[in-house]
């Protein structure tokens, strides 16, 4: 049963800028490091440079990601993975954390 449900507009519970960075580079070290062609923090830039702090859907980010830097996977499997919960935690606000571990 559900008790609760936060909102978090404005990101005062969640880093959102600081998940996200961690979150496209945990997925380039998993699936892009075979590929020397690409230099992580560039892919990473331009990654949050597309995403626009969210207002651009993923699979559009994905796609022109894929035809810029010739990656060799499909966009799909790009957007299926999702955000490890570590990450999410990490950039939770630290009074939050207090507030929820207390």
């Amino acid at each position: 049963m559900i008790t609760t449900v936060v909102f978090d507009l404005d990101g005062t519970l969640l880093d959102r800028d600081t998940s996200l960075v961690r979150f496209v580079q945990d997925q380039y070290d998993r699936l892009l490091l075979h590929d020397a062609s690409v230099d992580r923090e560039v892919y990473v830039r331009r990654f949050v440079e597309l995403d626009r702090r969210g207002y651009v859907w993923k699979d559009q980010v994905y796609r022109q990601l894929i035809e810029e830097f010739a990656l060799p996977l499909p966009w799909d499997t790009l957007l299926a993975i999702t955000y490890p919960s570590s990450i999410i935690i990490a950039s939770v606000s630290p009074i939050c954390m207090q507030r929820w571990t207390a």
